[in-house]
């Protein structure tokens, strides 16, 4: 039996890609910026989608959801101890 992946084939490759240079981070002791340039990478490339109809009524409403889903990112970025930039996403 497998473990069900968070990422899809795509995003697996990407990650997997960096491996080398998270190892060369760890020996040079500049995993922070490892990390706060592959999250700028990873956003770019897969920005947090918009709300599903689901998850905005599961969270009480859009402001809500979007907030819940700009929390997640905060959370996943302070575990990579970095810092993301942009925290006001707007979502129409």
């Amino acid at each position: 039996m497998t473990r069900k992946t968070w990422t899809s084939k795509e995003q697996e490759a990407w990650l997997k890609a960096r491996c080398k240079d998270f190892a060369k981070a760890e020996t040079d002791n500049t995993t922070k910026e490892f990390y706060q340039d592959t999250l700028r990478s990873w956003y770019e490339a897969w920005p947090i989608a918009e709300p599903t109809p689901s998850e905005t009524q599961e969270a009480g409403g859009l402001e809500s959801a979007v907030k819940a889903k700009a929390k997640w990112q905060d959370t996943v970025s302070a575990h990579c101890q970095c810092h993301h930039v942009d925290n006001s996403r707007t979502f129409t």
